[in-house]
């Protein structure tokens, strides 16, 4: 086997320098209502006519709606005459709308508090990395989760139904029946798509597929059952509670490479994207044939980690600022997070890579008229090229590509 490419990617530390960074600094500006309220107002009193607006409150000779009128006047004057200030309102108006439809349409739950003493956790792909990290630290948190050096391991082959039957039965026994989800078991090879044959076996892209598509459609499957009510479904206003009790949390470890084109790395690419296809799906079905709204169901899409996966392969991006390599603590952190929110989220790590899932060619579409509905696939392909993504897997695939896959 040829040598090992020297890759630069032994981080231990988070990048600190990131645009994630400078985000969470000004976040409570556009997440936090009351502070956006209060930086919107103090912008508009600044932009309008010396002292108008504080005259407009003080005023005392006007009705309430009169008073209202009159301020709602100076605030579109006051709009109208700075670019800056239309807009931070344009973007607070967007993220409250988004929040208002997710609470309305995607959430329509109010959040539960999570006792973690009341939950079994089943994780895929926990033995090691991201999900390992994770299960330790729902270990500490007081959950029952299944992993190796917490409260039960079982050995299990996700692209086998009757091997997840019998580990469902077992964690049943031990446990109790599964309340929260994380499918995450992995699999990882590298090789060019117009490889020949004897270089790339097609074998390898289905066994990726068979792991990280079919095998979250498997575990789904077995381990979603005790989250629904008798029958799979809750008909009409009949309410009929859940197997285990209390509802559930599905979570999907999905993968930025869903959205991007990343080279010698498409059957990952391909399969990543076909879990993200799978979260929106379940979405759908839990609303539109399972009638509840007490099943969660999340996916999380990390870029460039620092994991067992990747050690020796994946060589970091030249700009750390929009696009840091992340680490396992970083990664598993926002997991243990997610479950506690109690929320369905679609959560892209780093920051930056909410971006792509905009741009990706995957989302371009345009009409009968020439009207195109997303940024086109060129700007994806410059925006990747300038930070260096495309040498991502680019080393290690010139040379490696027939090596045993890594998992």
């Amino acid at each position: 086997m040829p040598p090992m490419p020297e890759l630069a990617n032994r981080r231990t530390k988070p990048a600190t320098f990131t645009i994630d960074a400078l985000i969470r600094l000004i976040r409570p500006f556009f997440h936090n209502p009351v502070v956006a309220a209060a930086a919107l107002l103090a912008g508009i009193h600044q932009a309008s006519a010396q002292g108008e607006l504080a005259f407009a409150f003080a005023r005392r000779d006007l009705a309430p709606r009169q008073k209202v009128r009159l301020i709602l006047e100076l605030a579109r004057d006051a709009l109208a005459n700075s670019r800056l200030l239309r807009l931070y309102a344009y973007l607070v108006g967007i993220k409250a709308i988004n929040a208002l439809g997710n609470r309305v349409v995607i959430n329509k739950s109010a959040p539960r508090p999570i006792m973690w003493r009341d939950h079994v956790v089943v994780i895929t792909g926990g033995a090691r990395g991201i999900l390992g990290e994770t299960a330790r630290m729902l270990a500490r948190k007081g959950a029952k989760s299944d992993h190796g050096t917490e409260r039960l391991y079982v050995q299990t082959d996700v692209t086998s139904e009757a091997s997840l039957i019998a580990a469902k039965k077992r964690i049943e026994t031990e446990l109790g029946l599964c309340t929260m989800l994380i499918a995450g078991a992995g699999l990882g090879r590298h090789g060019f798509l117009l490889d020949p044959p004897e270089v790339f076996p097609t074998e390898y892209a289905t066994e990726v597929s068979d792991v990280n598509l079919h095998g979250v459609v498997a575990t789904l499957k077995v381990f979603g059952q005790d989250m629904l009510p008798d029958g799979g479904r809750r008909e009409g206003k009949e309410i009929k509670q859940a197997r285990n009790g209390w509802g559930g949390h599905i979570l999907i470890l999905g993968s930025g490479a869903a959205f991007v084109e990343l080279p010698g790395n498409g059957t990952y690419n391909a399969s990543k994207a076909g879990a993200v296809s799978l979260h929106h799906t379940l979405s759908t079905e839990l609303e539109a044939w399972h009638n509840v709204d007490n099943v969660r169901n999340s996916v999380i899409c990390p870029l460039k980690v620092e994991s067992p996966m990747t050690d020796g392969m994946m060589k970091d991006t030249d700009n750390q600022f929009l696009l840091p390599t992340l680490i396992i603590p970083e990664v598993a952190a926002k997991i243990v997070s997610m479950l506690e929110e109690d929320k369905s989220r679609m959560v892209f790590m780093p920051r930056a890579a909410y971006v792509l899932s905009y741009i990706t060619p995957a989302l371009f579409t345009t009409t009968a008229a020439g009207e195109q509905r997303n940024l086109p696939p060129w700007l994806l392909r410059l925006s990747l090229r300038g930070v260096g993504a495309f040498e991502t897997f680019l080393t290690y695939s010139r040379v490696h590509r027939t090596a045993d896959a890594t998992k």
